[in-house]
Order: structure tokens, then sequence, then C-alpha cells
């Protein structure tokens, strides 16, 4: 019985292995997909959502990426000044959280050329045309 029970054990060892060896290559490539847009893996997760969901606020857009309300804010004040998002509050909420984002063209634009430059999204999606 212990032989079975080793070999699933070794299966599921390499298993594991296998899949964060993958995690780790795409990720690898990921940081390269933004750095070549000129943002961070975060900037450009964040632009890749709200193109997704425009007129997404700032709460949703924390859980979704699962990062900190001040991590938000810094990240969103940066693509602001970077002409990539637009606030569409037409006064400031009391609360900053319920703030309303949209991509600006440039942002859209931007958020098109990271898919098209994604090469794990591309050997993904090659993996399923068969």
């Amino acid at each position: 019985m212990m032989t079975g029970v080793n070999t699933d054990t070794e299966n599921i060892s390499e298993l594991l292995k296998t899949y964060w060896s993958i995690q780790r290559i795409s990720a690898g490539y990921a940081d390269q997909n933004a750095a070549s847009l000129g943002l961070t893996i975060q900037q450009l997760a964040m632009i890749n959502v709200i193109y997704g969901t425009p007129g997404i606020s700032v709460a949703e857009l924390t859980k979704r990426l699962i990062i900190t309300g001040s991590s938000a804010a810094a990240n969103i004040d940066g693509l602001i000044s970077l002409g990539l998002v637009v606030k569409l509050n037409k006064t400031i909420p009391n609360d900053s959280m319920d703030l309303t984002l949209k991509l600006s063209k440039k942002g859209e634009d931007l958020s098109k050329r990271s898919t098209a430059n994604a090469f794990m999204y591309k050997a993904m999606m090659k993996v399923f045309e068969n």
C-alpha cells in the first residue's frame, strides 16, 4: 500500500513543480509586457480591468485585484498623470473608494496593445485551438 501512496505523492510533487515553473515563466512574460508599455505589472492589471469594466469603482478594483486602497490610490494617481485613466465622478466623493474610473483613448489603446503583446496569452490560445 505504501508504494501507491509514495507514487501518488511523487506525481503530485512533480505536478506542483511544473505548475510553479509555468507560473514563474508566465510572471516573467507579464512583467516584460508591462515594462515594454512603460508600466508596472500592477498598473497594467488595473488598465486591463478598467478596460473590461468602464465605470468601475476604486472599491471594486481593489477587490478584483486583491490590493489595498492605498496601493490602488497611488497607482490610479500615476495612471491619471500619464493620461491613461480618467475619473467619471462630477464631484469628488467623500470616500475615495467610491471614485469611478474609465480609460482615456490613450489608455484603451494601451490595453489593446498589452493584449496583442501578451506572449503567454497567445501561447495559451494556441493550446485551446487544437
